[in-house]
């Protein structure tokens, strides 16, 4: 995976094209896999040498339906932060200043996988999924907003946030 700062990007949204779940095999923290299992069933786990990964079928993703991600609520950790990768340090220090990001005035360096259809599109500007990304990825939020497709009706009960995507 080519990973490309941040700054070279505008905007991002998923456009619910199902292509990632497609082309990646997603890895799962043990704690993910034995979640996903007791829910779901072994079935929908694999298990290669010590690491764990979804089950894919025919190429792609165990929870994929039609383009869109069924088990939304509960997906993986690497499934609610992609096309986004979030760092404490460069991965190059060439890059360091276009990967650079402040939130709270800690510095991230953001990367993002240019495979993604949804750069670039949409009105979501990616400061605004960046900095959901890095609350996610951090513990501080687990829901999504930004970070995911809008074309399901969500409702974030718990938080009092309703939303449908047009």
């Amino acid at each position: 995976m080519k990973l490309i700062p941040w700054k070279f990007f505008r905007t991002w949204e998923c456009i619910s094209c199902g292509v990632c779940c497609k082309k990646y095999i997603v890895g799962l923290s043990k704690e993910e896999a034995l979640r996903l299992i007791k829910k779901y069933g072994k079935h929908t786990v694999i298990l290669k040498g010590k690491r764990y990964f979804i089950r894919k079928i025919n190429g792609t993703c165990i929870f994929q339906v039609g383009n869109l991600c069924s088990i939304q609520r509960e997906k993986p950790l690497a499934c609610r932060l992609w096309p986004f990768f979030i760092s404490k340090k460069p991965l190059k220090d060439r890059d360091r200043l276009l990967a650079e990001f402040e939130y709270k005035n800690q510095v991230f360096y953001v990367y993002v996988d240019p495979f993604c259809r949804g750069l670039n599109r949409g009105k979501t500007p990616i400061t605004k999924a960046i900095i959901e990304a890095i609350r996610i990825k951090y513990g501080e939020q687990n829901y999504q907003l930004y970070t995911t497709s809008r074309i399901l009706t969500t409702n974030l009960s718990n938080r009092g946030i309703y939303y449908v995507s047009l």
